[in-house]
């Protein structure tokens, strides 16, 4: 019995051992993969001008009913070393909501009486280009430069009963003026121990009044503005995994003027946030 006891406790630790080795192989892979979700209050408006009639500015929040905002990422980095890092992400922030209209409301090329509920069910992707490099390693900490792009994709669609007595859906393309969006920024990082860290970063990035390069009414002209801020408690159960709980801010703007449109979205999002990063 006892030579059984031993054989089983030596073969539970060499398993034990077995998953540590391949931990940390794994944890030296260039590869990483990840996924990010965070559910922010909402705030901004949207407003969308079709030649003379100037559209009426709906608050996502208090004329939209779109209160929250969650936003899902996919993240695939490759660590060239422990210094250089390039992450391919893809995501979505959902943007829905009803809300009945106080007033005439002008939207695109519709028109919907007081009382009519709007139902606004918005696209937006993101695809995000990241780059990021070390400058600084302290013992307990580092600190990165980060650089990119970012290309939003964002289609306004709202639905209601026009003053026709008709039902209406209407949709503003955003996505047709967007330009892919530079951004820099800086990423900081503290650990008091090998498995707890805190950690910061911030991105910005844009375009003010630039030629879009589409004409629609004349030439169509282009601004843009991203703010991605992020603090964060990490926790590395394992080599090859982190998790992340915190806090994250977005802003996003975008507006676009011609002769014929005059298009503007802006939107606010805060909120907590859950990240996993599994390094394979």
């Amino acid at each position: 019995m006892l030579n059984l006891k031993y054989s089983i406790e030596r073969a539970v630790g060499g398993l034990g051992l077995l998953l540590l080795i391949a931990s940390n192989a794994v944890a030296e892979s260039p590869w990483s993969a990840g996924v990010h979700f965070d559910r922010g209050s909402v705030d901004g408006w949207v407003q969308v001008r079709e030649n003379a009639q100037e559209g009426t500015r709906l608050h996502l929040s208090s004329d939209l009913g779109i209160r929250s905002a969650p936003t899902i990422d996919l993240d695939l980095a490759y660590h060239f070393s422990e210094k250089k890092q390039l992450t391919f992400t893809v995501g979505t922030t959902i943007l829905r909501g009803s809300e009945s209209q106080p007033g005439l409301v002008y939207f695109d090329e519709s028109s919907y009486p007081p009382g009519t509920q709007l139902r606004s069910d918005p696209l937006f992707y993101h695809i995000r280009l990241t780059y990021r490099q070390t400058i600084w390693t302290p013992s307990r900490g580092g600190l990165n430069l980060l650089a990119g792009l970012e290309y939003d994709y964002l289609n306004f669609t709202t639905q209601g009963v026009d003053s026709s007595g008709m039902v209406d859906k209407q949709g503003e393309d955003f996505w047709k003026q967007e330009l892919p969006v530079p951004f820099v920024g800086v990423d900081a990082r503290y650990r008091p121990s090998e498995r707890w860290s805190f950690n910061a970063s911030s991105t910005y990035g844009g375009w003010n009044n630039v030629n879009s390069l589409r004409k629609e009414g004349g030439t169509i002209r282009l601004t843009q503005r991203i703010i991605d801020t992020r603090f964060s408690i990490g926790y590395q159960p394992l080599p090859a995994l982190s998790l992340n709980a915190g806090y994250r801010f977005y802003s996003y703007v975008q507006e676009e003027q011609s002769n014929e449109d005059g298009n503007r979205f802006n939107m606010d999002s805060h909120g907590p946030m859950i990240e996993a990063v599994y390094r394979f």
